[in-house]
């Protein structure tokens, strides 16, 4: 814990220090916050204490999406929502890449930890995209250096709902606005 009555010795070492590292002890099934001692001697018996407090965290931030669903048809706009959360959250970064694409390119990272909310700023507008398959990447790490990767593909059609709304809307026939089918 973070101020202990007293301490458990979890390593001695009698090694002399190289490269100004003392020692590499597993502290594992520790996670959390923890006060560190060190105490050094010399070979004539002089000795040195120092507490380090420490953040023990070998787990990976969580992401989930809640919207879209994987596999779920889009048009026009489309909001990203879930959550990215970590208690030692540093950041996450969304990319897409739509079919046809070699690679993933980046939209946005933040570095705040978001639950339930938007997971972009603004919305990812398909229309800029192909119809087709569109993923989303989201790569999240935390300030003890874990890491977490969520994928989540869409299906993009435009072209078939710009050509239901065109056909369904008689405007689309009347240049001057007034709904009437203009004849040429």
């Amino acid at each position: 814990g973070l101020n202990p009555s007293s301490f458990e010795l979890v390593a001695r070492i009698f090694d002399a220090v190289e490269s100004g590292r003392l020692a590499q002890v597993n502290l594992g099934g520790r996670e959390g916050l923890h006060t560190l001692r060190v105490v050094a001697a010399d070979a004539i018996g002089r000795k040195a204490t120092i507490d380090r407090r420490i953040n023990i965290d070998p787990t990976p931030p969580s992401i989930l999406v809640s919207s879209p669903a994987q596999g779920e048809d889009v048009t026009g706009q489309v909001n990203l929502v879930g959550s990215v959360v970590d208690a030692l959250f540093d950041r996450y970064t969304v990319f897409i890449k739509s079919e046809g694409d070699a690679d993933f390119r980046e939209v946005e990272t933040r570095r705040i930890p978001l639950q339930d909310v938007e997971l972009l700023s603004g919305r990812i507008e398909t229309l800029n995209v192909p119809d087709g398959d569109l993923v989303f990447r989201i790569i999240a790490f935390d300030r003890a250096g874990n890491n977490a990767t969520f994928e989540r593909t869409v299906r993009v059609n435009n072209r078939s709902e710009n050509a239901e709304r065109l056909s369904a809307l008689p405007s689309a026939f009347s240049p001057n606005g007034d709904k009437i089918k203009d004849t040429i």
